[in-house]
């Protein structure tokens, strides 16, 4: 009689050791770190572009009242006055502060909101210029 023997075989064990999830978690978090920056500088950069936009529209839309009432509109401090005093329909998207002041003419200034990033961006048009300027530490990350 013959004895049976347990013959123990080495199972397949299919999976990841804790060393390879590790070396995963690390990568990830690397590439993490290197591509948030970029992804705030460029959301930064297309979120000037269209207050860019708008105060062109605002330079535009002035100047159509002008036009038709010989004056401009001035002390306007929010984007649903614009909206109401222009005859425009620009959304309010949370990002910029619209307003428009007299400065020999009108002034019309979009503020950055502070409360995603930590540049200081102000937009400026007035009356006799083409081009938006910008004033602030955050204007070389907004792309002027």
């Amino acid at each position: 009689m013959s004895k049976n023997r347990t013959i123990w075989k080495r199972r397949s064990v299919y999976g990841f050791t804790l060393m390879e999830l590790i070396v995963v978690v690390l990568i990830i978090g690397i590439l993490a770190t290197l591509t948030t920056p970029l992804f705030f500088k460029t959301r930064l950069k297309g979120l000037t572009k269209v207050a860019t936009s708008i105060l062109q529209s605002i330079r535009a839309a002035e100047r159509a009242y002008r036009a038709a009432f010989s004056q401009y509109v001035v002390n306007v401090n929010n984007i649903a006055d614009i909206n109401s005093n222009l005859r425009t329909d620009f959304v309010d998207d949370g990002y910029w502060s619209y307003s428009i002041s007299n400065a020999g003419g009108f002034n019309a200034t979009a503020t950055l909101n502070n409360q995603w990033w930590n540049q200081d961006v102000i937009l400026t048009i007035d009356a006799s210029s083409q081009n938006v300027s910008c004033a602030g530490t955050g204007c070389a990350a907004a792309g002027f």
